[in-house]
């Protein structure tokens, strides 16, 4: 997509969402200041505060094995508008949408009509 020269950039960039989860996973096992669940469900969310004016999040969280509660410091809703977060805070994902039709390809390039042309193999 071309520059928009009010903004500085193109309108989007698309990154793998497998791209993305490598980064995230690899920052994560660097710090080690996340805790990671695979395959858990959250199926509540309730703050709460606790003796001396902490307040904590408790989750009712659903596994394989079992549901669970765990409490944590912060929670983060970044897996999108229709997270579930998101849905039992309440809270909507304000902003603005891109009005427009597209479709996203994965393409290689190879020898197309002429040199330097894109197609799918």
């Amino acid at each position: 997509m071309p520059v928009d020269p009010l903004v500085g950039h193109a309108p989007m960039r698309n990154i793998a969402q497998c791209t993305v989860d490598e980064i995230l996973v690899a920052a994560i096992e660097r710090t080690g200041m996340v805790d990671l669940r695979w395959l858990t469900g959250l199926e509540g969310l309730e703050l709460v505060r606790r003796p001396g004016g902490r307040r904590v999040a408790v989750l009712s969280v659903t596994t394989r094995l079992g549901p669970y509660a765990l409490e944590a410091d912060h929670v983060v809703a970044c897996h999108g508008g229709r997270s579930t977060v998101r849905s039992l805070s309440g809270l909507r994902l304000e902003g603005t949408t891109f009005d427009s039709n597209y479709v996203i390809v994965d393409v290689a390039r190879g020898q197309g009509p002429w040199p330097g042309s894109w197609h799918r193999p």
